[in-house]
């Protein structure tokens, strides 16, 4: 019987890529596979198929089998590779371009205007931006709304919110904040179902009337109006200090004069660069009762020090963009500050919100703060508390006190001695004497204990066991 050679092993033959054909007797050849083709050396080789067309020009084009190919998005850009979009600024530019589009030719003042944050919106994110058409300009000159830089920034903040906030987002909350720390309202209570939103502190509204378009650093919502430039609570001023602005504000009293209670006031006034997490009066008339005190003190001077250094980042003027797509920022302090975003865009520093951002002075930039940021290396603030009530149930077993401690044990008496020895506190010793099976108590401090002491009431519960309520009294 004559042998085929393509019965054993496919005639040596690339079952993925070719078939084996019978020429004969002990002869045989390999033939490729439809999307195949013959390179030189007889192997078989996957055909490239890939056309200019066959994917988004921001994307590459890989032949994963016979006539298929797989697209994939260029770094940098997102989408199912056939179609690829860009960061921000691109996409603004390419939806401004587009012949015969919906919006050629309507967002050219909005890229005019949102190009003083080129930089951040083609390298930073994510951001929700909310992009006037031309018509939402008719009441302004954007030559003069660019005119000054730190103004144009200002605006430019106002459109912007920190995170990516789909329309669906927007539906659930009634309350945004933007870059700038004010916040908006959205509002979807009319009948067309469109959402508008309005900056607190203006009384006008703009249409979303496009949403979710997607950018590879976020997302754009196109809106019927320039939202108004509310003014800010703390303004800009690039040609004074840090001190200077901290001074110009009452709100800012109680944190002006912890600084000048060290010598970190002298850094305000330094050419820095520096930025300055500054809490309001209000933030520190939260703080818990007696810390303020206490830093104020003579005894708290070393945290206070340490607790200031905490709210100051040296060598930098961070940027509101910047702190937003970098979670950690180390101070002064030489502590980590955690910087979070909510699901509507209001920044958190170590949980404090951040009212106004990125104020500008010559020396550095300013954030304004609802609360305080205590660095975790001076907690607990307040050495000793003696204003603190603790429930606590331990299990003791009764022991005879020796007769050299100078107290006498009769009958069925027991006596459990306390102690507690500190460098800065000295407990007094309590002795407490439960009569056996009776509840009786009898309490005393040891002799030659200093400062008052605090009573330690035992509860019998079952032998072997007693209940110790405890009202620590602590004593610097």
């Amino acid at each position: 019987m004559p042998v085929d050679p393509c019965q054993t092993k496919n005639g040596g033959c690339s079952t993925k890529s070719a078939r084996c054909d019978y020429d004969g007797p002990g002869q045989s050849h390999c033939e490729c596979l439809p999307g195949f083709e013959k390179l030189s050396d007889g192997s078989c080789n996957l055909r490239d198929v890939c056309k200019p067309d066959s994917c988004h020009q921001n994307a590459n084009c890989t032949t994963v089998g016979p006539g298929q190919v797989e697209c994939t998005c260029l770094q940098g850009y997102i989408g199912n590779g056939k179609l690829c979009f860009g960061n921000i600024m691109e996409r603004l530019r390419e939806l401004n371009t587009q012949p015969g589009k919906e919006w050629s030719g309507q967002l050219s003042y909005a890229l005019s205007l949102f190009g003083s944050l080129s930089w951040p919106l083609q390298n930073l994110g994510p951001y929700t931006v909310f992009v006037p058409v031309n018509k939402g300009f008719r009441e302004f000159s954007i030559r003069s709304l660019t005119a000054d830089p730190f103004k144009a920034k200002y605006l430019c903040k106002m459109h912007l919110v920190a995170g990516a906030m789909p329309s669906s987002s927007l539906k659930k909350t009634d309350v945004f904040y933007t870059l700038s720390g004010k916040s908006g309202e959205t509002d979807t209570s009319d009948r067309d179902s469109q959402i508008r939103i309005r900056i607190h502190g203006s009384r006008k509204k703009g249409a979303i009337i496009q949403s979710d378009l997607a950018a590879s650093n976020g997302v754009i919502h196109i809106i019927t109006k320039l939202m108004d430039s509310v003014p800010a609570t703390v303004e800009s001023k690039p040609d004074e200090n840090l001190m200077k602005i901290i001074s110009d504000y009452g709100k800012f009293e109680t944190f002006k004069s912890l600084l000048e209670k060290t010598d970190l006031a002298s850094v305000m006034d330094l050419p820095g660069p520096v930025t300055v997490f500054t809490p309001t009066a209000a933030a520190f008339d939260a703080m818990k009762e007696g810390h303020l005190q206490f830093l104020r003190s003579p005894e708290g001077h070393t945290k206070l020090i340490e607790f200031i250094r905490n709210h100051i980042v040296p060598s930098t003027t961070l940027e509101v963009y910047s702190i937003v797509s970098n979670p950690t920022i180390v101070t002064m302090a030489n502590q980590v500050l955690i910087i979070n975003v909510t699901e509507n865009g209001q920044i958190l520093v170590n949980g404090a919100a951040v009212l106004e951002a990125a104020v500008e002075a010559r020396n550095g930039r300013l954030y304004v703060m609802d609360g305080v940021l205590t660095p975790p290396s001076i907690k607990p603030l307040l050495p000793h508390r003696c204003d603190i009530t603790e429930t606590r149930t331990v299990k003791v077993r009764c022991i005879s006190v020796p007769q050299s401690t100078g107290y006498q044990v009769k009958g069925h008496e027991r006596i459990i001695r306390l102690c507690l020895n500190d460098r800065q506190v000295f407990w007094g010793i309590v002795l407490l004497i439960l009569k056996h099976g009776g509840g009786g108590l009898i309490m005393w401090a040891c002799s030659g204990a200093t400062g008052p002491y605090a009573p330690f009431p035992l509860v019998p519960t079952q032998p072997g066991s007693v209940q110790l309520h405890s009202l620590f009294r602590l004593f610097h």
